[in-house]
């Protein structure tokens, strides 16, 4: 593995449960071991692309669920409207 650089981002990598982050952690160190090196990796605009992200796959979903269910919308109590998905009869 030697001319292998593997770069990893600690705050996600380490965001797991401790067995997890554990096992993961051994392997890097074999990795290293092997002659592989790690390098800490930055993420520019990281909570930009999660937001970016979710609104990408929710605009999916929704659009794959409205060629499948009939939109009704509704009032439930609120100042707007709140939409729900009905089965096609």
């Amino acid at each position: 593995m030697r001319g292998l650089t593997l770069g990893v981002f600690w705050p996600w990598f380490r965001h797991a449960t401790p067995d997890v982050v554990a096992a993961c952690e051994a392997l890097l160190d074999q990795f290293t071991g092997m002659g592989a090196a790690v390098r800490e990796v930055a993420i520019p605009d990281l909570p930009a692309g999660r937001v970016a992200h979710t609104l990408t796959i929710a605009s999916e979903m929704w659009n794959a669920a409205s060629r499948r269910f009939s939109l009704i919308w509704v009032c439930s109590g609120c100042d707007g409207r709140c939409p729900y998905f009905r089965a096609p009869t």
